[in-house]
């Protein structure tokens, strides 16, 4: 059903995530900012590598009767994943203290998901989300830098 590839796709990009993110951990001197981009950039390979499979997803989750009434979990991992990066940051004087995390992956989520249709509607031009993307990302972190 079109509701298993949407479901099979969100586990796909977090399994990239997951191993984006372990092959950063050795790395001591990788930033909370490229952490973040590391969380977020497999997603969006992820979608510029496959436009007709990205656009069925983002077609099933725009469709879903529930989609309004709750987060789709792998939605869920992903701001948790985010969220604890952008606190790991704070902790470590990287990004300032006031910053609130959960207001900074609200928006980073919707750049991503908006950044996605937006792309589709736009012609799916190879390069261009991830161009998107990468500007977007660097106003968010000006705002959370220290």
């Amino acid at each position: 059903a079109k509701e298993d590839v949407f479901v099979e796709v969100g586990t796909l990009i977090l399994e990239r995530i997951a191993a984006s993110l372990q092959v950063a951990a050795p790395d001591a001197e990788l930033s909370a900012a490229a952490m973040l981009e590391r969380a977020l950039m497999p997603g969006i390979d992820w979608h510029e590598a496959n436009p007709p499979l990205s656009r069925l997803s983002l077609e099933v989750m725009m469709r879903q009767k529930d989609a309004l009434d709750a987060r789709d979990p792998s939605i869920g991992v992903l701001a948790d994943v985010l969220v604890g990066i952008i606190e790991s940051g704070k902790a470590a004087g990287q990004f300032r203290a006031d910053a609130d995390a959960q207001a900074a992956v609200d928006l980073m989520l919707g750049l991503y998901f908006m950044g996605i249709l937006d792309w589709h509607q736009r012609g799916a031009s190879p390069g261009a989300l991830k161009a998107t993307m990468s500007r977007g990302l660097a106003l968010l972190l000006q705002g959370l830098l220290a």
